[in-house]
């Protein structure tokens, strides 16, 4: 298994931390935003160009999360749910 602390390549690694991140965002819901804001600025801090298709979804939740707790747009449950379905799709392909 490949890990980001051991020099891999980014987006394999990444991809490979996710089920591991989904696990502990299960147990922990109350810090699902704060994990999905940590996958943006991470994604923005290591992206060499575009963001792999399949990844694209770091993107959307920093904001979705935000969105939905200051009561602009979406509830907060519905956004956690589906974080938690885009993460277990790299849990499904383990």
């Amino acid at each position: 298994m490949q890990r980001l602390s051991e020099g891999a390549e980014f987006w394999p690694a990444l991809r490979s931390a996710i089920p591991q991140l989904r696990d502990f965002v299960t147990l922990h819901p109350d810090r699902a935003e704060r994990i999905a804001n940590h996958l943006f600025l991470t994604a923005c801090s290591f992206a060499v160009g575009d963001v792999p298709e399949d990844l694209d979804f770091i993107y959307r939740f920093d904001d979705a999360f935000s969105l939905a707790r200051e009561g602009t747009y979406g509830e907060t449950e519905t956004v956690y749910r589906e974080f938690i379905h885009e993460m277990g799709r790299f849990t499904d392909a383990v």
